[in-house]
């Protein structure tokens, strides 16, 4: 399961940023940075962040050196309020996103990747060394192939954000394809606004024909499929993916399932 922030902290890092941390961008890669009492962080990426998966590496150092070895963390929010952020923020106007676990390179580099559900203005809070900054990231809309599918439990429930209870959500990333005929996507579930852990030991299926092939268990909520015959190079098609979840099918609406709401469908090119 995903290492987050508490709400506190959360909202402690956002409030903070004006007066903790600062950014910038150049036009060859899109770079930010944010300083802590200790540490300046730099958020490197070949290209502004978007809807969907976005990878990108962390470089901190301390006083110029590079800093391996420290716990980091991740916490983004995106502010439903349209309004200022502010400490004030609720369950209701605010959401997280779910974010793989922070790989450690080792040479003061940290691998990460955060899976964002919509296009908009977020705070990603980072946690380095016990320390925390933030900074601001305009997320862009999705491209032309679909960066995300969502289904519903039909027996898991949680809290919405309006305090009535409502299907648990889980949302499944396109992760990409490898030449014409592998396809891999990643899932996650919402627990919270804020909690959205990665889930391994589901069953994934997917098709682009008639035959549902089960897609195999990488670890860490990654699942991966190969030979698929119907995908063409630079065209895009239809790969159609279900979810069981303890043996349970996910629907699109939360009921019972039939053959209309027991899948969906992303739309994808080689």
């Amino acid at each position: 399961m995903n290492k987050y922030l508490s709400m506190a902290a959360v909202l402690a890092a956002v409030v903070l940023s004006a007066c903790g941390g600062s950014s910038s961008s150049s036009s060859s890669a899109f770079t930010l940075s944010a300083t802590t009492a200790s540490y300046k962080i730099d958020y490197i990426a070949d290209a502004q962040p978007a809807m969907g998966k976005s990878a990108f590496t962390l470089k901190i150092t301390k006083a110029g050196a590079a800093a391996p070895g420290l716990a980091v963390t991740l916490a983004p929010v995106m502010d439903m309020s349209g309004g200022m952020r502010s400490s004030a923020m609720t369950m209701g106007s605010s959401h997280g996103a779910p974010a793989e676990d922070v790989h450690d390179n080792g040479d003061g580099t940290y691998s990460c990747a955060i899976y964002y559900l919509m296009a908009g203005k977020w705070t990603l809070g980072v946690t380095a060394g016990g320390e925390m900054a933030s900074m601001t990231l305009d997320v862009a809309a999705a491209g032309k192939d679909t960066p995300m599918v969502k289904l519903l439990s039909q027996t898991q429930m949680i809290m919405g954000s309006t305090g009535a209870m409502e299907p648990m959500p889980y949302y499944i990333f396109n992760e990409g394809m490898s030449g014409t005929d592998k396809f891999n996507v990643f899932v996650a579930a919402r627990q919270d606004m804020f909690t959205y852990p990665h889930i391994s030991g589901a069953t994934v299926e997917i098709t682009d024909s008639s035959t549902w092939a089960v897609m195999t268990d990488l670890g860490g909520g990654h699942y991966s499929v190969s030979g698929l015959t119907q995908m063409k190079s630079g065209t895009q098609g239809m790969l159609y993916i279900r979810l069981k979840v303890n043996g349970a099918l996910c629907t699109t609406n939360g009921g019972a399932n039939t053959d209309t709401n027991d899948h969906q469908m992303f739309m994808v090119t080689p």
